[in-house]
């Protein structure tokens, strides 16, 4: 072990993950031919990196290290799962150290990319083959998997649910393939280091509009399949393809990661030795006569040079791609190219009949498209709305950043006061009649944040509290969406957001810190805040580390422990009873003690309902376990929160006096010298009442 603090620690774990995890899973999946189990090895055996190299070092080899942990848990499961002999012969196995030796027949010369190879087993459909691979070797989240199939998360999650099944069920070998078995694997393979750098050329999801390394990483696979392959045409036009757009990536962003669209780069400062490359790869593909893909697009990107780009050819070449590659994405950069060519309605033309036939409902660039050419026409009113449904829709800051500038540069009402602003709460506008809710991933260290967005204008962030997730605003966020953005989530170690290993020590300022990120990753001014209960305590840590992200806070009875005094003396140790007689009893518990009534279930429950009901069921292990004691650990910093330049708003229940959330928020309303703002209904007056408390929710924050 190598002794190192704690910072270089964490270091060498996110550089093992980038390095070694592909490695190591393929690993486990190759003794064990169980893919979830591999993959839930691998990131238990993380997870516990995670906390101990901090503390004993850091291995020498460390990939080795990450392996034989995979491989322990991996048998523990296993014994611990079944005493069946069969898979105890399978967990003995797994002690059985590999016979040395290479097998490998392949000739490919590189380890990540013989494990692409591998797992594109022609035996699954091309698709499933690319996923598989990008989720289980290239290590991209299944939502960064659906966003580059243009598919929900929920399908793309179900094909890898199906896949694997296949694989086990089939027997399908995990495998390194001889070498002539190399072409029929290499359209997917090709597949694969496509979208993975298109993830790093633009991330789908992020603060950051590119991800560089990944980018890197894809253009190294390609360059050795390149070698390894070098008569074929279609991976000399994917490797050109990748260079001639990576050429440009020093232009597309400012220093402070702004997005910089192309006809407003720095082309001199385009990287010269990789056009050159790409152009010569491209050239000499193109003489062999056997135009595909992957080749056209590289010719479509040749078009752009330091001197200018021709919209004419590009146009024509996209329609030469469409014979190849028939779908609406290469149709609407072919509008595109057509409206740069021939005009902004010509191109307008090509990009409504796709609105038309709602091939690309979701797809931010269709409306953001629309919305360049509407402003080139002069027809405000609908650039407007059209950016505002890009803006909903876009996947990471710098993009969001981009359209809330193009938004405050039309003419009138600038982004942050939206023409919705002027209609009745909760009327539909034509900007947000029928606008779907929109649920997105953000990673996080620990985590996978769940969050949804709903409406135009100004953010508002909802904050539920104790075991709730976003679907606690459920009734409120639609009476709010004709004026805001609003934005719900769930809280990590809740619902969607599940958590990697053990909480932290400090929740409540993981969860300010993750609130943190969330703000930063929507972008814009700062936003306005409700939050209930142990929601508000997160947002007044929030308040106190990242004051400038909030505009206005309005927290609803927060359960600050120190204002309850005797209630609290006399209360029952919910933790205590959790450990000691489980869910049910600390439940119980945990209601009468906080003077909350259980409501009654509803007569028909729709399916939503009873999903949400088991989500709250599954969640009160994590509340009980880990965040009630956080909440009930946490004290206020009153010079901090008294000095913020955010408004601070105490809100408690109007019907629930005499309880300890609403005592409490008397107490720290007093100690702050504020005034407590009555709401309507009783601690979670949001959800029995939502019409009138989103009411005097609207009229407490435009107060400012």
């Amino acid at each position: 072990m190598v002794e190192v603090d704690g910072r270089t620690a964490e270091a060498a774990v996110a550089q093992a993950f980038r390095e070694e995890r592909a490695l190591v899973v393929a690993t486990l999946i190759r003794v064990t031919g169980d893919w979830d189990l591999a993959e839930e090895c691998v990131q238990d055996a993380f997870a516990l990196a995670v906390r101990t190299w901090p503390r004993d070092g850091v291995p020498a080899r460390p990939g080795a290290w990450l392996t034989t942990t995979a491989r322990n848990r991996a048998i523990d499961r296993i014994r611990r799962e079944t005493v069946g002999a069969g898979k105890l012969r399978e967990a003995a196995r797994l002690i059985v150290p590999e016979e040395p030796g290479n097998t490998d027949e392949s000739g490919v010369p590189d380890d990540r990319l013989r494990l692409i190879f591998t797992c594109c087993h022609p035996a699954l459909a091309v698709e499933a083959q690319v996923a598989l691979a990008l989720r289980t070797l290239a290590g991209l989240s299944t939502a960064e998997i659906a966003r580059a199939f243009l598919v929900p998360e929920p399908t793309m999650s179900q094909r890898l649910v199906r896949v694997k099944r296949k694989i086990r069920t089939a027997g399908i070998p995990y495998r390194v393939p001889p070498a002539h078995l190399l072409p029929e694997r290499l359209a997917a393979v090709l597949g694969v280091l496509y979208l993975l750098f298109n993830e790093g050329y633009t991330a789908s999801a992020g603060p950051d509009l590119q991800r560089p390394d990944l980018a890197a990483e894809a253009i190294r696979l390609a360059r050795v399949l390149a070698s390894l392959m070098p008569d074929e045409t279609e991976v000399a036009g994917l490797f050109a393809l990748m260079l001639l757009q990576h050429a440009r990536r020093d232009t597309r962003v400012t220093s402070d990661g702004d997005l910089v669209p192309l006809d407003e780069q720095d082309r001199t400062r385009w990287d010269t030795a990789a056009i050159t490359e790409g152009t010569a790869l491209l050239e000499a593909a193109l003489r062999r006569g056997e135009p595909g893909r992957y080749q056209i697009q590289a010719a479509i990107a040749a078009c752009h040079t330091p001197e200018g780009s021709d919209w004419p050819q590009i146009a024509g070449l996209y329609g030469e791609l469409l014979k190849h590659l028939p779908t609406p994405v290469v149709e609407l950069n072919r509008a595109v190219a057509v409206g740069m060519a021939a005009g902004p309605a010509a191109g307008l033309a090509l990009a409504d009949e796709l609105t038309a036939r709602g091939d690309l409902a979701g797809y931010h660039l269709l409306p953001a498209t629309r919305a360049d050419f509407l402003r080139r026409l002069g027809r405000t009113v609908e650039a407007r709305a059209a950016y505002t449904e890009a803006l909903a829709l876009a996947g990471t800051g710098a993009e969001r950043a981009y359209l809330t500038r193009r938004i405050s540069e039309l003419p009138g009402a600038g982004v942050s006061v939206p023409a919705p602003a002027v209609r009745r709460l909760g009327e539909p506008t034509p900007e947000t009649e029928g606008h779907p809710v929109i649920g997105k991933t953000l990673r996080l260290p620990g985590t996978e944040l769940h969050y949804e967005l709903d409406g135009s204008g100004p953010v508002l962030l909802l904050v539920p509290g104790g075991p709730a997730d976003a679907t606690a605003f459920t009734g409120l966020r639609p009476l709010l969406t004709s004026r805001y953005t609003v934005v719900t989530f769930d809280p990590r170690g809740i619902s969607r957001s599940a958590v990697t290993g053990e909480p932290g020590p400090d929740l409540v300022g993981d969860h300010a810190e993750d609130v943190h990120r969330l703000l930063a990753e929507i972008g814009g001014e700062p936003a306005y805040v409700f939050a209930n209960s142990g929601g508000a305590i997160t947002m007044l840590e929030h308040l106190k580390r990242h004051p400038g992200q909030v505009r206005t806070l309005v927290a609803h009875e927060p359960p600050v422990s120190r204002y309850l005094g005797e209630m609290l003396a006399e209360g029952p140790d919910i933790p205590a009873i959790y450990r000691e007689h489980g869910t049910e009893a600390a439940f119980a518990a945990f209601m009468a003690g906080t003077g909350f009534e259980v409501p009654p279930p509803p007569a028909a429950p729709t399916p939503e309902e009873i999903e949400q009901g088991k989500r709250m069921q599954a969640n009160l292990g994590f509340f009980f376990g880990h965040l009630m004691a956080a909440i009930g650990q946490w004290e206020p910093d009153l010079d901090a929160l008294r000095a913020s330049s955010a408004r601070l708003v105490i809100g408690v229940g109007a019907a629930a006096e005499g309880t300890p959330a609403h005592t409490a928020g008397l107490g720290l309303a007093r100690e702050l010298g504020l005034e407590p703002v009555p709401f309507t209904g009783d601690h979670g007056g949001f959800a029995g009442q939502p019409g009138p408390f989103a009411e005097q929710l609207t009229a407490v924050l435009d107060q400012h």
